[in-house]
């Protein structure tokens, strides 16, 4: 017998770990849908609103994995609870989005480059490309939007169409 033989578990021992550790994760209570969807509401009730996921997770103890067996998607969850779901990601207006940039060259007196709206302005100047398709395109709808509003006019006079 060599010095790494003795090192080495027998199927004995090896039977014995696995059944230890299979014992140590059977300790943790398997979360079912009605504990699931108890779980939120408790929650909701202490935030006085829906829980967002993350919220829920830092507050109930629950794995990811426990939720999304029953709910692949958490609104879904928060719905079957009876709750509203928070939507974070709110549609602006097209008026909203062209107010604020115009808004923003007013105050800097002269049209705003993407690095100049990223710091005055509301919006992240990704969503004016993605809505008006790039900078020209901004202007243009800017226009388009003040045109015939006497209280843009100051804005639209140095708004090169081009």
């Amino acid at each position: 017998m060599q010095a790494r033989d003795l090192l080495r578990p027998s199927p004995r021992e090896w039977k014995e770990k696995r059944r230890q550790a299979a014992a140590l994760q059977s300790r943790e209570p398997m979360s079912g849908p009605q504990q699931i969807l108890d779980s939120i509401g408790a929650i909701a009730k202490q935030l006085g609103r829906a829980p967002s996921h993350s919220e829920f997770f830092s507050r109930s103890g629950m794995t990811r994995y426990s939720v999304w067996k029953f709910f692949p998607k958490w609104n879904d969850a928060v719905r079957a609870a009876g709750l509203k779901p928070r939507k974070l990601r709110v549609q602006l207006q097209d008026s909203e989005l062209l107010t604020d940039w115009g808004e923003t060259a007013r105050r800097k007196r002269a049209l705003p480059s993407w690095r100049g709206y990223l710091v005055e302005g509301k919006y992240d100047p990704r969503t004016l490309e993605k809505r008006f398709g790039g900078r020209p395109s901004v202007r243009r709808a800017f226009c388009n939007f003040a045109k015939g509003k006497q209280e843009w006019a100051d804005v639209v006079a140095p708004v090169p169409l081009s």
